[in-house]
C-alpha cells in the first residue's frame, strides 16, 4: 500500500498533496465534532430546518430568513437535518425542544464543506506558488486552530472566509495563467457567488478587490482592454448566477414582480447594512474594561493567529523589500512586488482588516477572512526557505538540520487543534494574549458545566438552573434551564455565569449578575486553556428541601456544621415550617458553637415561634464573629419548652449539596454520648450572607 501511495504521489503529486491536506483538514475537524455548542447555533438549526421545509413545500419566497443571507449554511445544515428527519419519519420543521437531537447531524455537512474548501484552496495554491509552498500553505490552513474551531460549528464565518480565500487564489492562478486557461476564472466566480450567498456585505470586499486586481494585472501584462473587460464581466456574471442559484428567495418570479416583496428585500438589506455599520455588539468604549475600537481587530489578530503565522506575515514585507532592492541603486522593484502572489494575498488580508475596523459591529470571528490568509503565507514562506536554506553538502548532520527543524515545526502546527480539542474555537496564543474580556468565549465550556450538573445528586429532583447562553445549556443539561433574568426564581438551584459576561457596560444584565455574585464562592469552575470560563454558584432554595425533621420539641436538636462562613459573620437564614401555618407559641433557640461537640454557645439567638412563617426562610441575626479564616462552626436549633402539637420543624434534604454535615438528635444526650454520633445524611436548609469587606 505504501509503495502504491508513493507511486501515485510521484506521478500525480498535486493529487497526492490535495488528498493529504484534505485528510488532515477532515480529521482535525471531525475529531470531537458535536462535543460542544456555541451561542446562535440553536437559532441556525431552527432556521435551516424551516428553510428546507419551505423548499420541499415549493414556497421559495419564504426561505428568506436573514440578509446575511446565509443560504449556503442552511443548505448544508438543513440537508443533514432533513436526511435524519426523513430517516426517522418525523417532520423536518423543528422546534426548540428538538434542537439537541439534530444539532450534531446539522454540523457534519458544514464541517465537511470547510474541509473541502481547504482542499480547493490547496489545489490552486500548488499552481500559484508551487507544489511544496502550496502543500505547506494548505496544511497550515487545514490545521489553523481558530479556523478549525469555527469550522466545527453551525455558523457562517468559516464558510465565508474559506470561500473568499478560495475565490482569491483561483483568480490569481487564472491571472498567472496556471492550472487551466479559464477554469480558474470560472471556479473563482463560483466561489465568490458562494461567499455572497453566505454573507453578502463582507463578501463585497472581494468584488472590489478582485475587480481592481483583474484590471491591474491586465494592464500590467499589456493585455487588450476587451480581453480584460471580458474576463471581469465573466467573473462577476458567474458570481451573480451562483448567488441567485443558491438563494431560493429569488426563484419566485411572481414574488419578485410584487413591488411590496421587492421593496421589502431592498429595505432589509439597507437596514442590515446600516445596523452593521453603526450598531455595536457591545459598547466597547462604555464598558467596564474599555478598549479603542480602532485597535480591536489588531488585538484579535495578535491573539487568534498562531505565533508562527503572525511573525512570518509581519516579517514578510521586510523580507520582500530586501529581496527586490537593487544592491547598487538601492531602489525597490515595485513591479516585482505587485506580481508576487504572496504579497497580493497579504494586501487582500490587510485590506479586509482595515475595512472591518471602521465598521461598528465588532467580533473576533469577523476577522477570519484575514486570519485564514496568515497560515497560508507562513506555510508557503517556510517551504521556500526550506528549499533555499537546505545545504547541499555531503555531511549528513548539517544536511538534515533544516528538514528536521521544518518537520518539527510542521508537526507542531498540525497538532495545535488537537491539543485544544474540543475547544479549538477558544484558541489564543500565549504570546500575544490581548483579547478583550467580553470576546472571550462563545459558549464553549458550558457542555462541561452541564455534565457536572447532570451528575449532581439533585438532578433527579427536577433541577432548575439559570444560565448565560441558556440555549447552549439546554442542549446538554438534563434538567430545566432558564435565562439569568430568572435567577431569583425560587426553583433555581444553580446559577451559571460565563467568562465573556465580564468587561461590559454598567447597565448590562451581565454586569449586574457578576456584581451580585462578587463575594460568593462558586461550587464548580470550568477551565479552558488555563483560564476560568464557567462558574457555577449554588443557590438551592427551599423548593429542594422537601423533607422536615418532625416537631422540634424538648430534647431534640437539629444542626449543621459550617466549614465556610463569611468575614464578620452576623446572620444565617434557616428554612423552617410551622405545619400549615399552625400558631405555635414557644421559643426557638439558635446556638452557634465552636464545633459539633462543644457545649458552650459563642452566640445564642432566641425567637418566638409566632414570628416564624410557614415554609419560609427565617433570619437569625447576632453580634458579628470575626477572624473566621479556616474555622468550622456548628449551628443548632432547639426548643426546650415546645411540646407535640405546639412546635415548629426544620426543613432538610437527604442529599449532600451544601457545605458541612447535618446532625439530628431526637432525644437528650446520655452520659458519654457526643453530638457527632448523630450525623445525618443530607443538609438542613440554610443560607449565609455575603462577606462584608
Amino acid at each position: 500500500m505504501s509503495n502504491l501511495s508513493w507511486r501515485i504521489g510521484a506521478r500525480f503529486p498535486r493529487v497526492f498533496i490535495v488528498i493529504s491536506v484534505l485528510l488532515v483538514a477532515a480529521v482535525v475537524r471531525l475529531w470531537g465534532l458535536g462535543d460542544i455548542m456555541t451561542a446562535d447555533e440553536d437559532r441556525w438549526v431552527l432556521r435551516s430546518s424551516w428553510y428546507w421545509h419551505e423548499v420541499l413545500q415549493g414556497d421559495f419566497s419564504n426561505t428568506f430568513m436573514t440578509t446575511h443571507p446565509g443560504t449556503t449554511l442552511m443548505w448544508l445544515a438543513g440537508g443533514g437535518i432533513t436526511a435524519q428527519a426523513k430517516w426517522q419519519g418525523v417532520d423536518v420543521h423543528l422546534d426548540d425542544s428538538r434542537v439537541k437531537d439534530f444539532y450534531e447531524v446539522a454540523k457534519l455537512p458544514v464541517t465537511l464543506m470547510t474541509a473541502l474548501l481547504v482542499g480547493f484552496i490547496t489545489y490552486w495554491l500548488t499552481w500559484l506558488l508551487g507544489l511544496k509552498p502550496g502543500w505547506l500553505g494548505g496544511l497550515f490552513l487545514a490545521a489553523d486552530p481558530y479556523t478549525v474551531g469555527l469550522s466545527q460549528i453551525i455558523h457562517l464565518d468559516a464558510l465565508l472566509a474559506l470561500s473568499l480565500l478560495g475565490a482569491t487564489v483561483a483568480l490569481l492562478a487564472y491571472l498567472k495563467d496556471a492550472g487551466g486557461r479559464h477554469w480558474g476564472l470560472l471556479l473563482s466566480g463560483i466561489m465568490l457567488g458562494f461567499a455572497l450567498a453566505t454573507k453578502l456585505l463582507p463578501a463585497l470586499w472581494l468584488v472590489a478587490f478582485g475587480s481592481l486586481l483583474v484590471l491591474w494585472q491586465g494592464f500590467n501584462s499589456r493585455k487588450r482592454l476587451p480581453q480584460i473587460a471580458t474576463a471581469l464581466v465573466v467573473w462577476l456574471l458567474v458570481a451573480v448566477v451562483t448567488f441567485l442559484v443558491l438563494c431560493p428567495a429569488f426563484w419566485s418570479p411572481t414574488k419578485l414582480q410584487n413591488e411590496n416583496y421587492t421593496e421589502g428585500l431592498t429595505t432589509s438589506y439597507k437596514d442590515d447594512a446600516i445596523a452593521i455599520a453603526t450598531d455595536e455588539h457591545i459598547a466597547l468604549a462604555a464598558s467596564t474594561d474599555p478598549i479603542n475600537p480602532q485597535t480591536f481587530y489588531l488585538r484579535t489578530v495578535a491573539a487568534r493567529a498562531m505565533p508562527l503565522s503572525l511573525l512570518v506575515s509581519l516579517g514578510l514585507p521586510i523580507a520582500l523589500l530586501l529581496a527586490v532592492v537593487s544592491p547598487r541603486q538601492r531602489l525597490v522593484n515595485l513591479q516585482m512586488i505587485t506580481k508576487s502572489p504572496i504579497v497580493i494575498l497579504l494586501l487582500y488580508a490587510l485590506g479586509f482588516l482595515a475595512l472591518i475596523t471602521f465598521v461598528a459591529k465588532k467580533g473576533d470571528r469577523y476577522a477570519l477572512p484575514t486570519l485564514v490568509v496568515l497560515p497560508v503565507i507562513a506555510g508557503a514562506v517556510l517551504a521556500i526557505a526550506w528549499s533555499r536554506l537546505a545545504p547541499r553538502g555531503e555531511r549528513h548532520g548539517p544536511k538534515l538540520l533544516v528538514p528536521v527543524v521544518a518537520s518539527v515545526v510542521v508537526m507542531a502546527v498540525v497538532l495545535q487543534p488537537l491539543l485544544w480539542r474540543p475547544y479549538a474555537i477558544a484558541y489564543e496564543n500565549q504570546i500575544f494574549n490581548v483579547r478583550h474580556r467580553s470576546q472571550e468565549g462563545w459558549g464553549e465550556g458550558l457542555d462541561q458545566a452541564a455534565h457536572w450538573l447532570n451528575n449532581h445528586p439533585l438532578i433527579d429532583a427536577n433541577l432548575y438552573i439559570a444560565s448565560w447562553y441558556p440555549g447552549v445549556m439546554r442542549t446538554f443539561f438534563k434538567g430545566t434551564t432558564l435565562s439569568l433574568s430568572s435567577r431569583h426564581d425560587e426553583r433555581v438551584g444553580f446559577v451559571v455565569v460565563y467568562r465573556n459576561m465580564g468587561g461590559r457596560e454598567q447597565d448590562d444584565i451581565a454586569t449586574s449578575v457578576l456584581e451580585e455574585l462578587r463575594d460568593r464562592e462558586p461550587e464548580h469552575v470550568v477551565y479552558i486553556g488555563g483560564k476560568p470560563y464557567v462558574w457555577i454558584y449554588n443557590q438551592v432554595g427551599l423548593a429542594y428541601f422537601t423533607r422536615h425533621t418532625g416537631e422540634l420539641v424538648k430534647g431534640h436538636e437539629v444542626g449543621q456544621s459550617l466549614p465556610q462562613v463569611p468575614k464578620n459573620w452576623n446572620s444565617i437564614e434557616i428554612g423552617l415550617a410551622t405545619f400549615s401555618s399552625r400558631r405555635n407559641t414557644h421559643d426557638v433557640i439558635l446556638h452557634i458553637r465552636e464545633d459539633v461537640n462543644a457545649t458552650e454557645d459563642l452566640r445564642t439567638v432566641r425567637v418566638n415561634a409566632r414570628e416564624i412563617a410557614d415554609s419560609n426562610w427565617h433570619r437569625f441575626a447576632f453580634a458579628p464573629l470575626t477572624d473566621n479564616d479556616n474555622k468550622t462552626y456548628y449551628v443548632a436549633l432547639s426548643s426546650p419548652d415546645s411540646i407535640a402539637g405546639d412546635a415548629i420543624t426544620v426543613k432538610f434534604m437527604t442529599t449532600d449539596t451544601l457545605p458541612g454535615d447535618m446532625f439530628w438528635r431526637r432525644r437528650e444526650l446520655r452520659t458519654g454520648e457526643r453530638m457527632e454520633q448523630f450525623s445525618q445524611s443530607g443538609d438542613i436548609a440554610y443560607r449565609l450572607p455575603p462577606s462584608e469587606d
